[in-house]
């Protein structure tokens, strides 16, 4: 068993127009996380002190693993150095869990597959979208059949660019499905799957112009687009600067917009220097690997 290691968990983008719980991918914004044996106790380090427990999203992963395992954790300390933004789209809690359990099981020196630590990371957050993105990287399709979870996993072109626009805005995953529909009409059902049929194609290849047109939504974005601050003004700014695309990462608030204009912040930011809203617009590529040992 190890005695010191260090994983780094990608943020992840979910919903990705109208994959709506289905898609995600990785980007390359990082929670790195030190797991350390010590003689005893738990010591957790660089977080607020309400999440330094056995509560900790990081710890329950941790513990999971080793439960499964049939072994105990022992003294432990750990340090989050958490640079993903916590309730903004972004993937932050399934980032701490799936570097929880991949940390564990580097300790363990490896006894689980991805598909078994994605599978002890769902009985603590039973949502596979961003669970599977941050695990495996790259653009996953995560379906539930019953008790099992399918998951498909494709690299994602280099050459596209994602502009994370975060702002101080949280919106919380539970509250945010609270606002969707309970019934959808049948032209928009048909609307969203035949773009979903294309989009992971359209990332792996780096189709620009496909993407433009696939990266729309009628399930979840028209509710949760009042949820934003200014969503409806700066997407438009976006779309007249340079953007191709433009969707709501997640529940929100962040929203990302794809764009080869090279000074696409800088033009954002001069359209938006008078907005009472503040924001900060992080260019990001996607991530093909998954949580990992560093």
């Amino acid at each position: 068993m190890s005695e010191k290691i260090i994983i780094k968990a990608p943020a992840t983008s979910a919903n990705v127009g109208p994959g709506f719980d289905v898609f995600a991918f990785a980007l390359d914004m990082y929670n790195e996380i030190i797991f350390e044996k010590i003689d005893s106790g738990l010591e957790i380090e660089g977080c607020p002190d309400e999440f330094r427990n056995e509560k900790n999203l990081v710890f329950r992963a941790y513990k999971a693993v080793f439960d499964v395992i049939g072994k105990e954790v022992g003294g432990l300390r750990f340090t989050e150095k958490s640079k993903i933004p916590f309730c903004r789209g972004l993937g932050s809690s399934a980032a701490m869990i799936a570097g929880g359990a991949i940390g564990a099981n580097e300790m363990l020196n490896s006894p689980l597959s991805k598909k078994e630590l994605l599978e002890i990371c769902l009985k603590i957050e039973p949502h596979p979208d961003n669970l599977a993105a941050s695990i495996y990287g790259g653009f996953t399709s995560a379906v539930t059949a019953g008790e099992e979870h399918i998951v498909k996993n494709t690299k994602v072109n280099d050459n596209l660019n994602f502009y994370a626009v975060i702002t101080e805005q949280k919106v919380e995953t539970e509250k945010s499905r609270l606002v969707l529909s309970d019934m959808i009409a049948l032209k928009d059902a048909v609307f969203n799957i035949s773009r979903a049929s294309m989009l992971q194609d359209a990332f792996e290849s780096g189709d620009k112009e496909l993407l433009s047109k696939l990266l729309h939504d009628k399930i979840h974005e028209p509710y949760r687009k009042d949820l934003i601050d200014d969503y409806d003004e700066v997407r438009a700014i976006a779309l007249s600067e340079g953007a191709y695309a433009f969707y709501i990462s997640g529940s929100g608030s962040t929203c990302i917009a794809m764009s080869d204009e090279e000074k696409f912040i800088e033009k954002i930011n001069r359209r938006l220097e008078k907005s009472k809203i503040k924001r900060e617009i992080v260019k990001l590529k996607a991530s093909n690997e998954g949580a990992k040992r560093v």
